[in-house]
């Protein structure tokens, strides 16, 4: 009956550890961990994170460590402005695109600039506007 006992003791007290000490993303222990559930860890978000990023589920009720290492949650913040971001970015991209689009094929042939390109005289230097310059027989400067 002793040996029971001791064995339960020794199992609460790794339990304990392993809730507490170890970090629930990495396995590593920390002397400074970040609760998910509490303080530091509602404040930032991190159960929402996680599960929004990480191909695991995490619960109060979990029976592994409920904390994570301040380089995980540092990670995960990391990615999370990463994302949001890139979303930012995207819908940004998108709408200068869709503008350029809506400028370019606005305009009709009779507003566009018409004139001929004026010639270069042999005293400026050479500037290659598009790859027809190169690719034209004779001299630039007739």
């Amino acid at each position: 009956m002793m040996e029971e006992e001791e064995t339960a003791h020794v199992e609460t007290y790794w339990c304990d550890q392993l809730s507490t000490q170890l970090c629930r993303l990495c396995a590593n222990s920390d002397y400074c961990m970040l609760p998910i559930f509490e303080g530091d860890g509602v404040e930032q978000e991190i159960e929402m994170k996680i599960h929004k990023y990480l191909p695991i589920e995490v619960s109060k009720k979990d029976a592994v460590a409920i904390h994570i290492c301040y380089s995980c949650s540092s990670t995960l913040n990391a990615w999370h402005l990463l994302y949001q971001n890139a979303l930012v970015a995207d819908e940004k991209l998108k709408k200068m695109v869709s503008r350029i689009c809506k400028k370019q094929g606005g305009e009709s042939e009779s507003t566009s600039d018409t004139t001929e390109p004026r010639k270069q005289t042999k005293d400026e230097p050479e500037t290659i506007t598009d790859g027809k310059d190169i690719l034209s027989s004779g001299s630039r400067y007739d």
